[in-house]
């Protein structure tokens, strides 16, 4: 039985511009769950919706698993073939419901972190079980180290089914942390084939790393930025933030997210914090001038810098 507001939207459908309507709801995840219950027709209207940004709606664990085992059964054949060979994994049989829906091909704002997160979490549940030669225990250190490979082999099936389609994001989501599985089991975008056409539209982007364990990101995040930096077209990032957050040396991505941040040609909202050193403010703040007509939101976290940057936006 549906609920008083998606009978509410049936009948807006009917009467208004169904775009409209989307826009109202659009992050309203109880809605839109009714709404797909409807009718074949509403369901193929805001089915799209949800999977435009599914990790938005993700609270739990448990729903990281399952919506990560969603797109493991959107896999190609060949992939699922892998799965079952290297690991006997037979993902047709899954107890997740099957997919009616290319459901990977509707995501437009795309975010790393959750992906790599849920990524973990599946690969903990379906692959750590196995058993080592001659049937030995593995203790936790050796599950971890084993999980690390796992996904690092998975990443390149995954990569391949979100990157391999071409004009299909408006956003990235950029953002390690040092929870993640570590820099050699990172989703590299760079590494996929044909990965530059998913990237053609993207015209919003938000970078962040927190770095502060012993492991050192910078130098993997820095060479996959390197390889963004340079398929982002110059003239679409009109939303760019960036949070830094580590105490290791940094300053050659500092001089990347600086140069970036002058290339672009239409940028139009800047949201960062102090990620670089004072000898750097001035080429920041050259950077910034560049965009002086174009910029109509700025913030930066740290008073001085803000102050500065702003009598410069407006002189």
């Amino acid at each position: 039985m549906l609920d008083n507001k998606a009978s509410i939207i049936i009948f807006l459908v009917n009467n208004y511009e169904c775009n409209e309507v989307i826009n109202f709801i659009e992050n309203d995840i109880k809605t839109l769950y009714s709404c797909i219950r409807v009718n074949r027709s509403f369901c193929r209207t805001f089915i799209p919706i949800l999977w435009k940004n599914p990790f938005k709606f993700i609270s739990d664990d448990k729903r990281l698993v399952q919506l990560f085992s969603t797109l493991i059964r959107c896999l190609h054949q060949i992939d699922k073939k892998w799965l079952e060979n290297e690991y006997s994994i037979q993902v047709d049989k899954f107890h997740t419901s099957k997919v009616y829906f290319k459901y990977h091909t509707f995501i437009k704002d795309f975010e790393l972190n959750p992906l790599q997160r849920a990524m973990r979490l599946w690969a903990t549940e379906h692959l750590a079980g196995k058993k080592g030669k001659n049937d030995q225990i593995y203790d936790s250190s050796t599950k971890r180290r084993i999980i690390r490979k796992k996904v690092n082999k998975i990443n390149h099936h995954i990569g391949n089914l979100l990157f391999n389609k071409g004009g299909q994001y408006g956003s990235l989501n950029i953002y390690y942390n040092d929870l993640l599985s570590g820099p050699r089991s990172l989703l590299d975008i760079c590494a996929i084939k044909n990965y530059k056409q998913s990237l053609v539209d993207v015209n919003k982007l938000s970078l962040g790393l927190f770095n502060k364990n012993s492991m050192n990101l910078i130098p993997i995040i820095t060479y996959n930025f390197q390889g963004l930096q340079n398929a982002l077209s110059k003239n679409n990032i009109q939303h760019l933030q960036i949070l830094i957050n580590t105490q290791k040396d940094h300053s050659v991505l500092t001089g990347d997210l600086i140069d970036f941040i002058q290339s672009q040609g239409q940028l139009k909202s800047l949201s960062t914090n102090v990620f670089w050193k004072a000898d750097a403010t001035k080429s920041f703040l050259d950077a910034l001038k560049m965009h002086s007509t174009s910029i109509t939101f700025l913030r930066i976290e740290d008073e001085d810098i803000s102050n500065s940057s702003n009598q410069l936006l407006l002189s």
